[in-house]
């Protein structure tokens, strides 16, 4: 066998290494939720504040792009009517510890 043939099948070879290395150290883990911290302030003018502090364990095995929080903005009142609140987003972080 040529040294050229050699070394491209040691380079498979470890290449194949690699990959099943890092398969394996993703396979034990579990994903879930460690940690859900929830902050609500409610306003005098009927304004809220949320601060959601939400620590988890990825494996990009479900979790791949992140969490999705849902927060509903549409309500009917005590007479039927459909009322329409405000939202806004202030900040996401990913990765801080605090």
């Amino acid at each position: 066998m040529s040294t050229r043939k050699m070394l491209a099948l040691v380079a498979v070879l470890l290449s194949l290494l690699v990959v099943s290395f890092v398969q394996l150290s993703f396979a034990g883990r579990s994903e879930k939720i460690l940690d859900f911290q929830s902050c609500i302030q409610v306003h005098r003018d009927g304004s809220m504040s949320v601060t959601e502090n939400i620590k988890v364990v990825c494996a990009r095995q479900q979790i791949k792009r992140g969490i999705y929080r849902d927060f509903p903005t549409k309500y009917k009142d005590r007479y039927g009517n459909t009322v329409k609140v405000g939202f806004e987003v202030v900040s996401v972080l990913r990765d801080t510890f605090i």
